[in-house]
């Protein structure tokens, strides 16, 4: 089979699944032969918020009061076996739900292990195909375990209980390019706000605020690893966060977070952190106070 065809066959996969039209069988309600097994769930009243240090590359895991979980990303290629560790590490043996932002190989790369490797409920990524290796054994590992993509685009909530209200806020529209189709959630416990961006650009963040969407939240993950093409002025103003973190490799070939974005960050006195200085980065919170390690 040449490999145009097989790009060809893939991407009818990719069509069959979002549309529901094949490939939609949902996981069996018993137990899977490799112990994919679901927890029961946990009476904590705190939200956990875990920036995984996946080097040049993007994945958060969150932990919901009540037990619901959350993967936002999987690092590139090589991180999928850190970021599965990762989890079990935390004691998740089930994934509620598992959103990948967008095709880049550095946020999607991992994550063909990590639906192989745990039972996941829900599968949400935008409406954006690419043409990469990396994309089509993701797409692969979504139809080998039974899932059905579901669209993430501004509006669609993601149900995750606790007393929490997660959604989506973006891609607002379509674009061209894979970073401006970044998936971008927030998410808020009581007082406390979260908002995760993806590698989202200055254009999709000036959409966003067109669109009067509130945007404020008291931790905010920078667009694009800091990237200069991201977090313009206007956004961060509007965001107004107590921290902003960083997720990037040490040494990286970009440059990342480019020195105007952390100058930026500073001179609006926003507390940065950042997973090349610091490694993974844990952020808990009873909805009041927010406690990092």
């Amino acid at each position: 089979m040449t490999y145009l065809n097989r790009l060809r066959q893939v991407f009818f996969v990719f069509l069959c699944v979002f549309f529901m039209a094949a490939c939609t069988a949902q996981p069996p309600s018993s137990p899977r032969p490799n112990s994919k097994q679901a927890p029961a769930d946990s009476g904590s009243t705190l939200l956990e918020v875990h920036y995984l240090d996946v080097g040049q590359g993007d994945s958060t895991l969150v932990r919901f009061p009540g037990g619901f979980t959350m993967l936002i990303d999987g690092g590139n290629n090589a991180a999928g076996p850190t970021v599965v560790e990762d989890i079990r590490r935390l004691g998740i043996a089930r994934l509620d739900a598992v959103v990948a932002t967008h095709p880049d190989a550095d946020h999607i790369g991992g994550l063909d292990d990590v639906l192989r490797a745990f039972e996941v409920k829900s599968f949400y990524m935008p409406r954006k195909s690419h043409t990469t290796k990396t994309f089509e054994d993701l797409l692969d590992a979504v139809a080998q375990e039974g899932l059905k993509i579901k669209e993430a685009k501004a509006g669609v909530a993601i149900p995750g209980g606790g007393g929490t209200k997660t959604y989506f806020i973006a891609p607002v529209k379509a674009y061209d390019d894979n970073n401006n189709m970044s998936a971008v959630i927030k998410l808020a416990y009581k007082e406390k706000t979260f908002l995760f961006m993806g590698d989202a650009e200055k254009k999709s963040e000036a959409d966003i605020l067109k669109e009067g969407e509130d945007v404020q939240a008291d931790v905010l993950k920078l667009g694009h690893h800091g990237s200069r093409s991201s977090t313009s002025s206007a956004f961060l103003a509007r965001v107004h966060p107590q921290y902003a973190i960083v997720s990037a490799g040490k040494n990286n070939d970009y440059g990342h977070p480019h020195a105007e974005v952390v100058q930026r960050v500073k001179k609006q006195g926003i507390k940065l952190l950042r997973t090349d200085q610091l490694g993974s980065i844990a952020v808990e919170t009873d909805g009041h106070t927010l406690t990092f390690s």
